[in-house]
């Protein structure tokens, strides 16, 4: 496999056998570094590209429109856009178990000001842990930062609230 140039066409490409496929670059420094890039995928050699996250986030809001009702991709959309605002929109070299556990623990609620509630802080990791596992199917991360990072135990009441107030009254 290398890379080829028409005659006629400023593009370069990459020859595989008889078949042409189109680099979409006239400058051949980068036609080197994309056929790289495709022997390095085709072997499994996971080479994290100098992109920012978000730059992932609206093919992976293509790829779970297909399997996803329209309110999981609202809360999808909401949840990515503010890890984009509070995190800073970061690098994917720079995302790390730490990065996101400080998102996590940062996130509070938009009206009340509140920290957020355990099923909202587990709903968001879920939601991280399933971008990065779509970031690693696609080959661009090797590893999940989100799994070191527990989810929160929901504790619900045994007693219903106004059970337990009757009782104190009398």
């Amino acid at each position: 496999m290398k890379i080829y140039k028409r005659k006629g066409s400023p593009n370069w490409y990459l020859r595989q056998g008889d078949t042409l496929i189109s680099l979409k670059t006239t400058r051949k420094a980068h036609a080197l570094q994309l056929l790289e890039e495709y022997l390095a995928k085709r072997l499994g050699i996971y080479r994290i590209p100098h992109k920012k996250v978000s730059a992932f986030f609206e093919a992976y809001i293509a790829h779970c429109g297909k399997y996803n009702m329209a309110s999981t991709m609202e809360d999808k959309e909401r949840t990515l856009g503010y890890f984009k605002e509070q995190a800073g929109d970061p690098w994917l070299r720079e995302i790390n178990t730490k990065t996101i556990q400080g998102y996590l623990n940062s996130r509070v609620s938009y009206w009340s000001k509140a920290e957020i509630s355990t099923e909202r802080f587990n709903s968001e990791r879920q939601i991280l842990n399933n971008f990065f596992n779509y970031l690693i199917r696609e080959k661009v991360f090797k590893e999940n930062p989100v799994t070191a990072i527990q989810k929160k135990k929901i504790v619900r009441n045994k007693k219903p609230k106004s059970l337990s107030r009757v009782d104190e009254a009398t």
